[in-house]
């Protein structure tokens, strides 16, 4: 606020926009958390068992149809996930940045093991390949419930923290 005015000053107006940003995007991955953890046992689940056991038919399916289910919210979190620990978000705090920068590892780990996953036709591709994308079906499934805890445990009550004292401030 101004100290002549009760008009809010563009920097009020940034901090806010940044923190209406942040909330949305916290309702958002909490949502998506609960919805995503429903089908992370099934992709790991069947990742695991394919990669013993890749000339299966029936397991590539049920693979595939796992990928499928994880892949349709995936990058969509992954991007919010990004966006909330951007430096834009204003989180850069020193008892935070472990935290951020282990998600921004993962994120990074994720990207790439989701590109290994969509590269894989389960149905046609050999053994060796669908084993390859098995494994990485697994570990993306195992590397996101860990993140999911991580931000449970550490980022949202962070972001929820900061969320109430600037609403408090106001």
């Amino acid at each position: 606020m101004n100290a002549i005015s009760d008009r809010p000053t563009s920097a009020d107006k940034r901090a806010a926009t940044r923190h209406q940003r942040v909330m949305t995007a916290l309702n958002i991955l909490s949502a998506e958390d609960s919805h995503m953890r429903t089908h992370l046992l099934d992709a790991a689940v069947a990742g695991a068992i394919l990669a013993r056991d890749p000339a299966d038919r029936a397991l590539r399916h049920e693979a595939a149809a796992a990928w499928q289910e994880l892949a349709a919210t995936l990058s969509h979190h992954v991007a919010t996930e990004e966006e909330v620990t951007s430096p834009r978000a204003g989180l850069q705090r020193n008892y935070l940045k472990p935290v951020i920068k282990g998600v921004r590892e993962r994120l990074a780990r994720m990207r790439g093991l989701a590109t290994t996953v969509a590269s894989v036709d389960f149905d046609r591709a050999g053994d060796a390949e669908v084993r390859r994308g098995a494994r990485a079906l697994c570990a993306i499934a195992v590397d996101l419930d860990d993140l999911i805890d991580s931000d449970e445990r550490h980022l949202f009550p962070f972001l929820q923290r900061s969320l109430f004292a600037h609403a408090a401030r106001k």
